[in-house]
């Protein structure tokens, strides 16, 4: 493998529910064989269709803010994080971040794993979150 540079706002965006992604470097885009890096630009929260909390049972994600406002749910407590924060979230540790601002909050998301969704696939969690990030 070789070295590689992206210009992450270059790399073609898709669309999951609330959010849109950009594979920087992965298995999936040949860029990357033991670890994966993308950008997540989580919209607005919208409450027809809010945010599930997930699990990677057996990957380490570390996720930093880049910029906006968010609360970010683990295990089922809230924490208010903004531009300049990061966490590591361990395997097995439930999760989800959400918008509370009126613009992008824009995540970097670094994965222990090449594929993730392939080699270690989220576990989605029901029920939704169980309170709101102001505590209601």
């Amino acid at each position: 493998m070789k070295v590689s540079v992206q210009t992450v706002d270059a790399v073609e965006p898709f669309r999951l529910p609330n959010r849109t992604v950009r594979e920087v470097f992965s298995a999936a885009n040949g860029l990357a064989s033991g670890c994966a890096f993308r950008t997540v630009d989580v919209d607005p929260s919208d409450p027809e269709s809010p945010r599930v909390p997930h699990v990677h049972d057996r990957m380490e994600e570390i996720i930093v803010v880049a910029h906006g406002q968010g609360a970010l749910w683990l295990d089922g407590e809230w924490m208010r994080v903004s531009g300049g924060d990061a966490w590591i979230v361990p395997p097995g540790v439930p999760h989800a971040t959400v918008n509370i601002g009126d613009e992008s909050l824009r995540l970097y998301c670094f994965f222990s794993a090449a594929r993730p969704e392939a080699d270690y696939p989220d576990r989605a969690l029901t029920p939704r979150l169980d309170a709101s990030p102001d505590g209601g």
